[in-house]
Formats: structure tokens, C-alpha cells, sequence
């Protein structure tokens, strides 16, 4: 399992690249429209000094350093969730332009780990759903935003071992190795669920194993834990035999597909139709409400399931009772062309439940989500 333990961790690193570009694209905004002027203002102060020759990625990251620094020791004075939104967006602007400008160094990655680490990790808490979380952990944060600063100006000693992220004490203990009694009681559950001709164990994580699988000459991977089929997919061109795709035979066979994958009692969401092939979302009704955050996606071709993905369909929720009437939610919902399906999600804090309505512009397909307790807008997207 080494070799899947390393495709593991370079997984969680390309994972943490997209994190930090995530954080460069949403937080952008707020240096265009704020504090642009002011950054070049710090830029022309370093260009004055005698040490002219500096780079400009040094000037621009001691800049964002010393900013930085500032607004997390302003934020140790927050004790309200308004004011401490507030510093945190002109947090956010530093955490992105030290981000940036630490990109342009040429220290290699290993120098420049514990740096990034750390900015990765303040960003996480400066967008978390609740903006107390930052002032909560204002003073770990500033007394590292100190250490930071002093690290690109004086090339003090700086090391950071996740303590923003605020993980538990105790780990949970993780999922014991497969034996090889498990593996092959696994490739006959697979093969027999997904009528394969052969599932050659290839790896696998999380507890989960993986199968490289064939059917009917089609090559293809499936992920089971031994009891239910987390997911799979097949090769296939897309293309139907007829030119066609039958909706409600593409559900069926969705719903078929997912019960014998270990997923009954779901129902149809939504369908779209690409190219040939019907991708059907199926999800779990919640009280009523379907529960659009814990989808299961099947890819179905000329009447068959070609790939199954399931969500995380094992949550318990607390759905809150409705209260407005849809007629009355769709004033909420700007032009909306039909009736609103009654969802169920979850916002980071409780579980929300609203009327969902599709509109498709000509960008492409956004939602608007109307909250079913009080008839206001919750969501747009």
C-alpha cells in the first residue's frame, strides 16, 4: 500500500494547490476595489530605500507581511461578528497578496512550505461560515503573522505545523488493511453487482479497495468497501444506439443502479442530457425535502449504467419545517419560469430547507434558493 499511500499524499497536495488558488481568485476583489493604491504607496516607500536592488516580489511580500500582521493585531479587538467580517476581508487582501508575492520567490518548495502552509491555513479560518472563528483564534493567528513578518524582513527562523487547523488531539485510528480474504471476497461482490468478467485488485484508501474491472471486452475501475460500490465507470463513446435518450428509462436504470450498488429508497433530482448519454442526480428525501447536497450521479448509455459516483448519503439531518408557501417563496426568485422543488442542505452551520429554482441563462444553468421558513433569498449559484 506504499505506492497508493504516495498517490494518496501527492493527491492532498494538488488538492492544497487548488486550495491556495482558490484563495488568489476569490479574494482578488477586495484589492482591486480597496487597496491597490495603498500597496503601491508601501512598494514606492521600499524603492526609496537604499537597498534599491531588492526584487519586487521581496518589496510586495514584506509589504503584505507588515499588513497582515496589522489587521490579525486588529482583529484581537473583535468581539462581534460584524466588525470581525470586516477585518477579516482586509485580512483576506494580505493573506492573497503575501500568497502571490511568495509564489515569485525562488527559495524552492521545502523553503517555502511552512509559509504557504500557514497562509493556507489563516485564509481557511478568515472564510469560515462563521466570522467568529477568526476572532477566536486572533491571537494564535497574529502571534504567527509576527514570526511571518519578522521571517521576510530580518530572515528569522519560521516553522508552522498546522496549529490553525485546529485538528483533534486524538486521531481517529485508521481503517485496518484489507486482507487478502477481504480483496477477494470484494472482486466477487463487484464483479457480480456489476455483471464484470474480471476485477484485478489494483490498490486502494480510506478503507476503500479498488478494482480494475472488465465487461464485455470494456474496460473499467470500480471502489467498494466490501459491502456497498462507492463508485464506478466504464469506457464508453457516449453514443446511443438510436440517436436517442428515453428520460424516464435513463432514471429507472439510475435508481436500479444505485440500489445495487448499496443505495436504495433515493429518487430523481435532476437529468441532464449530454451528447447521447443521460447523467441522472439522484438523491434522498429528507422530510419531504430533497436533499440536494448528498447526490448520487449516474452516466447511463444505451439503456446501461456506464458510471456511478454516490455522495455522502449517510448524514443525519435536522430539517427545519416549512413555513412559506412556495407561490409565495417565488416572489423571491427573479423571473422564475416554474415551481420551485423543495430542497433540503446544509450551510456549514444548520440544515436549511428552501424551494430551488433552475434558470438557464446563456452562460450556462445557475439556481436561486428561496428559504422555505421566511421567504427570503438564501443562496444564489
Amino acid at each position: 500500500m506504499e505506492n497508493n499511500n504516495h498517490i494518496k499524499q501527492s493527491r492532498e497536495e494538488k488538492r492544497n494547490g487548488y486550495f491556495t488558488v482558490a484563495a488568489v481568485v476569490s479574494a482578488l476583489l477586495f484589492a482591486i476595489f480597496g487597496l491597490v493604491p495603498a500597496l503601491w504607496v508601501g512598494v514606492a516607500r521600499h524603492k526609496q530605500a537604499p537597498d534599491n536592488d531588492r526584487r519586487m516580489s521581496r518589496m510586495l511580500l514584506v509589504d503584505a507581511a507588515g499588513s497582515l500582521r496589522g489587521a490579525l493585531s486588529a482583529m484581537r479587538l473583535c468581539n462581534e461578528p460584524e466588525t470581525a467580517e470586516s477585518v477579516g476581508k482586509t485580512a483576506l487582501v494580505y493573506v492573497v497578496r503575501a500568497e502571490t508575492a511568495l509564489e515569485c520567490e525562488e527559495d524552492g518548495y521545502e523553503s517555502s512550505r511552512d509559509k504557504e502552509e500557514f497562509l493556507n491555513d489563516v485564509y481557511a479560518v478568515l472564510t469560515a461560515p462563521d466570522p467568529m472563528e477568526a476572532a477566536y483564534r486572533a491571537e494564535l493567528m497574529y502571534e504567527y503573522s509576527v514570526k511571518f513578518y519578522d521571517h521576510v524582513t530580518n530572515g528569522a527562523d519560521f516553522g508552522y505545523n498546522g496549529e490553525l487547523a485546529a485538528k483533534p488531539t486524538t486521531l481517529p485510528a485508521p481503517p485496518p488493511e484489507p486482507t487478502e480474504n477481504d480483496i477477494s471476497a470484494s472482486a466477487d461482490f463487484v464483479k457480480r453487482i456489476l455483471d464484470a468478467d474480471s476485477a484485478q485488485h489494483i490498490g486502494g484508501w480510506d478503507g476503500k479497495i479498488e478494482y480494475e474491472v472488465t465487461r464485455d471486452s470494456v474496460s473499467g475501475y470500480a471502489l467498494t468497501d466490501g459491502k456497498r460500490i462507492a463508485e464506478f465507470s466504464f469506457s464508453h463513446d457516449g453514443q446511443t444506439q438510436n440517436g436517442e435518450v428515453d428520460t424516464d428509462k435513463a432514471v429507472e436504470t439510475a435508481l436500479d443502479c444505485a440500489a445495487a450498488c448499496g443505495y436504495p429508497n433515493m429518487e430523481a433530482y435532476n437529468i441532464e442530457v449530454n451528447g447521447n448519454a443521460a447523467i441522472v442526480m439522484l438523491c434522498k428525501n429528507i422530510d419531504g425535502a430533497k436533499c440536494s447536497g448528498e447526490c448520487a450521479t449516474v452516466t447511463v448509455v444505451n439503456g446501461a449504467a456506464q458510471s456511478f459516483r454516490s455522495g455522502d448519503c449517510d448524514c443525519d439531518h435536522d430539517v427545519p419545517s416549512v413555513k412559506v408557501e412556495e407561490s409565495k417563496a417565488r416572489s423571491a426568485a427573479p423571473k422564475a419560469s416554474g415551481e420551485g422543488v423543495l430542497v433540503t442542505y446544509n450551510d456549514g452551520k444548520r440544515d436549511r430547507v428552501c424551494y430551488e429554482y433552475r434558470y438557464e441563462l446563456d452562460d450556462g444553468v445557475h439556481y436561486v434558493y428561496v428559504c422555505a421558513e421566511n421567504g427570503k433569498q438564501a443562496k444564489v449559484k
